[in-house]
């Protein structure tokens, strides 16, 4: 059978030889990485059809925004790791004002029926204390921003304070055997 020859330009790996992957060589990797994220949404929602009344009125809810649903959301943050060490996140949430109720007028304990704008900053992290052994923690709501993210059909609950958290969780890379 004939030995098949290589597109003219095209690289070939030798097994025999100790030739490192065309176009990287190991002065160019770097162990440490740092990686920025982010998420953008925007949305324009609202009630088309609809049988159900605002309270105390004649109009239905058509035109009125839904509720959850903020016309602007945004998610990000900067990321430092280096693999089987430390992960560092740093990350940040805005969320526009919304309603929380779909007549958007409220109750008599809360007369307006929107939830205010707010933005959150996270850091966690987690860092290898030996091959089997790290530590995960982080603090919520850095700068104990008040807001609210719970909703029930009496009112609205206001989100947790500044909080922070820390676990050990065993890591193993091969199966146990008992």
């Amino acid at each position: 059978m004939p030995e098949v020859q290589p597109e003219s330009g095209k690289g070939v790996v030798d097994a025999s030889k100790n030739t490192p992957v065309p176009g990287i060589s190991l002065k160019d990797y770097h162990p440490l990485k740092l990686i920025a994220f982010s998420n953008v949404q925007f949305l324009d929602a609202e009630f088309t059809e609809s049988t159900l009344l605002i309270p105390n009125t004649d109009k239905t809810i058509v035109g009125n925004t839904p509720a959850f649903a903020p016309e602007f959301l945004m998610k990000g943050g900067l990321q430092l790791r280096k693999d089987n060490c430390f992960d560092i996140t740093f990350s940040a949430i805005y969320v526009s004002q919304q309603f929380w109720q779909d007549t958007d007028v409220g109750n008599a304990q809360i007369p307006k029926a929107q939830i205010a704008p707010y933005k959150v900053f996270n850091l966690t992290g987690d860092f290898y204390l030996t091959r089997n052994l790290r530590i995960i923690a982080g603090i919520t709501n850095l700068t104990d921003e008040k807001y609210y993210d719970r909703v029930f059909a009496n009112g609205i609950e206001p989100a947790p304070h500044r909080s922070g958290y820390a676990v050990y969780p065993w890591h193993f890379d091969r199966p146990r055997r008992w």
